[in-house]
């Protein structure tokens, strides 16, 4: 399965790097488990694009390949090694809280800098919300 877009751009051994020692063979291009690596990468790189939109530029798209990097490494650490998946402190845990991270990092920076897809932004100019209730209306029942 060739991968496209955003998920081409996802390097295999910057996530066997997140995996430490581990060598599953789900990383090695050689197996017949690979088609499942690309299979989640395209799983993860979609739940990043509606964050990032297709095509995210410089910096931007650095961070959002290293949160599918970071995204696959937890799913295939929780997939492959459930039994070492104890408590919060565990490896699979601390994956996806970092991925997580990473997505929040994200959405603060598509929505700073206007580029959030699918949001549609409010056109024209809106009075200042005012406090509830009012001060200047009596308050009754």
């Amino acid at each position: 399965m060739a991968l496209d877009g955003i998920a081409a751009d996802v390097d295999v051994q910057q996530v066997h790097a997140l995996l430490l020692a581990r060598q599953p063979a789900i990383l090695d291009p050689t197996s017949e488990e690979h088609e499942l690596f690309a299979s989640e990468v395209k799983g993860i790189a979609t739940e990043v694009v509606a964050i990032t939109g297709p095509s995210p530029t410089g910096t931007f798209k650095d961070l959002a390949v290293r949160a599918i990097e970071v995204g696959v490494a937890a799913q295939i650490e929780y997939a492959l090694f459930p039994e070492q998946q104890l408590g919060d402190g565990s490896r699979g845990a601390m994956l996806t809280a970092r991925y997580e991270a990473l997505l929040a990092r994200l959405g603060a920076a598509a929505n700073a800098a206007g580029e959030v897809p699918g949001v549609a932004r409010p056109v024209g100019s809106f009075p200042t919300a005012r406090r509830y209730p009012d001060p200047v209306e009596p308050w009754s029942c």
